[in-house]
């Protein structure tokens, strides 16, 4: 059975990684969650810290809210 490839820009992937858990994002992506994380590691591109969703769920009443960095330049 062939793998299908599926083509996406960082742009995208970054947008993604913060709009969809990477559990959930790296079943969609057919790949584990490490290999999500190596791969947005690979390409430079920031991920949600840990308790990113638990914060954004509770609102302002958690602590120093988490605030999305700017996408990094591609490494060479």
């Amino acid at each position: 059975m062939a793998k299908e490839s599926i083509k996406f820009t960082r742009a995208e992937l970054y947008d993604k990684i913060w709009s969809i858990p990477a559990t959930k994002l790296a079943k969609e992506f057919g790949v584990s969650g490490r290999r999500l994380e190596k791969m947005c590691a690979r390409f430079n591109i920031p991920v949600p810290p840990r308790g990113y969703r638990a914060k954004l769920w509770f609102g302002p009443a958690m602590l120093a809210p988490v605030v999305r960095p700017p996408m990094r330049r591609p490494r060479r």
